[in-house]
């Protein structure tokens, strides 16, 4: 069914971003450790350079890392959270660790959550 389709086209939207976002430093590659985690974020996704980054981000249409919109996706809506005070066994907030949540909808037809963890070595 249609629901199907979009079902799955929400969760692989929601995974490609969240292993967008987990392969980033927890440091802002441009403060280095000294910065912190969590400093202000850049202006655009094509910026972002750090798990941090993606805290607020919010796209009306499924788009790749620079911010393109990718063809077809447009009906999906993405909306990213990063908690810097998460809980991950003994590692408790930022720097250790981070929970990233992804949320893509697709009005009624679709609504996925996936989440992450993103901790220092």
């Amino acid at each position: 069914s249609a629901d199907a389709l979009a079902l799955a086209q929400a969760s692989s939207i929601a995974e490609s971003y969240l292993e967008e976002a987990l392969l980033r430093p927890v440091f802002d590659p441009d403060l280095g450790s000294g910065g912190g985690a969590c400093p202000l974020p850049e202006a655009s996704r094509a910026l972002f350079d750090n798990v941090c980054d993606y805290d607020g981000l919010d796209d009306a249409g499924a788009r790749d890392q620079t911010g393109t919109p990718t063809v077809g996706l447009e009906a999906y809506r993405v909306r990213m959270t990063v908690d810097s005070a998460a809980q991950l066994g003994d590692l408790v907030g930022a720097p250790d660790v981070l929970r990233v949540d992804v949320r893509v909808t697709r009005g009624t037809a679709a609504d996925v959550l996936v989440s992450g963890h993103r901790a220092t070595p």
